[in-house]
């Protein structure tokens, strides 16, 4: 399994340590997840950690992060941005339904982020062990690639919709699920099999609130070639062998077809 990038494992301790002193629950929600649960992670390592904390109030927040200066942390500028002394940067958002209202979270005046599907994350967090022995929760692929079109939504970055479709492409690759692999009466092109999987396996979080933001993204990253030409820049899309990844709409396509939508 991918290794994170080095700065980045001080951060990655200190949080769990932190964190299971405080009794606190959270997880990894970004670019880590495909850095360390698939087999092909993105060509440019992310320098950043980013979680959610698990708290009843933006009051209990403060104290958590007050908290965190014991374990070599300190804020920066932005509420939710936090250096340790090692060099790597967090960036810590706080959920719960208290603080988080309709799907949106208020930091700062104008400093708001729909964090809807935010919800999903306690239950469907998985574990991965690190070097050091100290375990970390990430969510799953699959809702890894909700969460981002979900950002993509929030506020255009093309960054998100492309963390997205690297896992399309890469997204149990080895599955025997891909072989035959039908959808309606016809068969799945065996191209876009990891993606249809990425979608099938999204249903078990693909809830009404999360369909109402995600598909007009899918459909927009689906029909829109000006959308293509921008993911396609945020990295190389081809092959260790030089050769063109598959199109991009295809994979969200497909990936909106295992979804069910």
């Amino acid at each position: 399994m991918p290794k994170p990038n080095p700065i980045l494992e001080p951060v990655l301790v200190a949080l769990a340590r932190a964190m299971q002193a405080l009794a606190t629950p959270y997880c990894l929600i970004a670019a880590l997840v495909p850095e360390l649960l698939l087999d092909v992670p993105l060509p440019r390592r992310t320098n950043d950690a980013d979680a959610v904390v698990l708290v009843p109030t933006l009051a209990d927040f403060d104290r958590i992060k007050e908290d965190l200066k014991r374990y070599g942390f300190r804020a920066l500028e932005l509420p939710y941005r936090l250096l340790h002394e090692s060099g790597g940067r967090l960036d810590l958002l706080p959920y719960s339904r208290q603080i988080a209202p309709n799907d949106t979270l208020v930091l700062a005046p104008e400093l708001t982020f729909t964090v809807t599907g935010f919800d999903q994350i306690a239950a469907a967090a998985i574990h991965v062990e690190l070097p050091t022995g100290h375990r970390i929760p990430l969510v799953p692929v699959p809702l890894y690639v909700l969460l981002k079109l979900v950002a993509f939504s929030d506020r255009v970055r093309w960054k998100d919709p492309a963390g997205a479709l690297w896992c399309l492409y890469h997204y149990a690759a080895d599955d025997d699920r891909r072989f035959g692999l039908e959808h309606g009466a016809a068969f799945v092109p065996y191209e876009f099999t990891t993606a249809y999987l990425a979608g099938l396996d999204a249903r078990a979080y693909f809830s009404k609130e999360l369909r109402r933001v995600v598909e007009p993204a899918l459909r927009r990253l689906e029909e829109d070639p000006v959308a293509a030409e921008m993911i396609a820049a945020e990295v190389d899309w081809r092959t260790a062998e030089g050769e063109s990844l598959h199109p991009i709409g295809g994979a969200f396509r497909w990936f909106r077809a295992g979804l069910g939508v």
